[in-house]
Formats: structure tokens, sequence, C-alpha cells
């Protein structure tokens, strides 16, 4: 029986209340969705500009400011993830830091980069992985959810739609080449699975789901034994069958929520998947 602790948006916060509970706790491996950084301040000229980039609301000096301090956060986090001292099979999040430059005034910094020198990471971005004989699967990082394929919907101009597009097909095109899988890892979710947006203050997009196809079909053809997403603090703490896989939402450790999955690798069963807070 191998236990992992899956754990993941933690949006620039690490508690120590957090921090203490799971280093009382016994597991042999780290599954971590991303979201390591996005600070909330971030978040919230975000949501509150819709449609606008957020760097240019706040001017250049403000940004570069908001962003080294994102990092940094992100940083110590992935430091802590290292200090458990055990296998952490990572992706990231639409909201890290992992290709370098956000604006050209905030010098290079990739957090990807900065991982390749942590013994106990493994970057399973597009990579299936052998943990025990338990096949792990992840795909992180940005993607173009199916509603901003809409017009009506689409915070992004003539330019930018396309090249979204482009990168939508090629994402489909990279997921149904994977072959089967027991554990996928995903930062978005999948459609219609725990992507419904709870969010007022964007009056467009509040009650919408932004889920990504590709993961249902990504999920209906190698039919992985479970799956975890993240990305929706709104579905924090959740699970559902979803044809013959279960999807779980392991919660936001912004908030302090973590879950365990115990997995029989020689049966290749879930055993269980207990939440924490």
């Amino acid at each position: 029986m191998i236990r992992f602790l899956v754990i993941g948006d933690f949006n620039s916060v690490l508690r120590k209340s957090l921090i203490k509970k799971v280093e009382r706790e016994k597991f042999d491996a780290v599954l971590a969705l991303g979201d390591y950084g996005g600070d909330k301040r971030i978040g919230r000229i975000t949501f509150k500009n819709w449609g606008k980039n957020w760097e240019d609301v706040v001017g250049e000096k403000r940004a570069k400011q908001l962003l080294k301090e994102d990092y940094d956060k992100s940083l110590k986090i992935l430091k802590w993830l290292n200090s458990l001292r055990k296998s952490v099979f990572f992706i990231f999040g639409n909201n890290d830091q992992y290709k370098g430059n956000k604006v050209k005034s905030f010098e290079g910094k990739n957090l990807l980069k900065y991982t390749k020198k942590f013994k106990n990471f493994k970057y399973v971005h597009e990579k299936t992985v052998n943990f025990k004989g338990t096949k792990i699967y992840g795909h992180g990082g940005f993607v173009t959810s199916d509603i901003y394929l809409n017009k009506k919907y689409a915070p992004y101009d003539k330019k930018k739609m396309l090249k979204r597009i482009r990168e939508y097909n090629k994402d489909k095109k990279v997921l149904l080449k994977n072959k089967k899988i027991d554990i996928f890892l995903i930062h978005y979710p999948l459609y219609g699975i725990f992507d419904k947006i709870n969010n007022p203050v964007v009056k467009k997009m509040h009650g919408k789901k932004i889920g990504f196809k590709p993961y249902n079909l990504a999920v209906k053809k190698f039919k992985p034994k479970i799956v975890f997403c993240s990305h929706m603090e709104e579905h924090s703490s959740e699970k559902k069958k979803y044809r013959n896989s279960l999807v779980v939402n392991p919660g936001s450790a912004l908030f302090g929520r973590y879950c365990f999955l115990d997995f029989d690798e020689n049966k290749k069963i879930v055993k269980n998947v207990k939440f924490c807070k």
C-alpha cells in the first residue's frame, strides 16, 4: 500500500498550522498540483479588471514588486515540500512563474529551473513516471478552458485568440498520445466536474464552467484509477466518479486543506481518500 500526500493551491501562503499537521503524518510520497504562487492581491486586481492585463492596470513598477514577492513566497513553499524528504511528483499551475519573465522589468525568474536543484522533485508535466509500480502522469500550467474559445467570453484580442486555439489543439494532441496510467495529475479541472465559477465579482463568468474538455477525452481513453485536480477553491475537498475514474479536488492549501490517497499498487485500486484541514 502506498500513501500519497496530495496538495496544491497555496496561492503564496504557507500556513504554520498546515506545516505542523503535515509533518506529523506518515506518507510515502507527495503529489503536488500547482499554484504554489498566485498572490490573492494579484487575483483581486485581475478579477476586478476582467478582460484587461492586470500588469497594465497597476503599472510596471508595482507589477514587478508583486511578482517578486509572489516568486519568493512560491520558492519558500517548494523548499518546504522538498524538506519533507519524500519524492515529490509535481506540476505547476496557471499562477506559477515557471517559464521566466511575466513583465520585462522582472528579471529572469524561473521556478522550474530552480526545482532542478531539489533532489526529491520529479516534474511530471507531459511525462509518465513509475513509483513502486504505480504509473503517474501530469499535465499542468495554463490551459485554454473551452469557454474561452467562445468570443463572448474570451478576454483576448483576435491575435491572442488564435494563439490560444493553437495551444488548445497542441495540448489535446499531446494528452491523447498518452498510454494507460494509474494516477492523473492536472491543475485545471475536467469540463463539468468541479469547474463551476462562484465569483460574483466577475459577473460575466459567475456560474460558468471553465473546465478543459481534452482532459475528459484523456480520462475516457486511458481510464486512470484516480484524477486529482485543483484550481477551483469553490470545490475544495470534493470527490466524484466520472466514468470509471474517481475525480478528486484535495482542497486549497491556502485554507489549510489537503488530502491523503491510499493506493494498492498491486491490485491497482484506490483504497481510501482522506480529506484533511
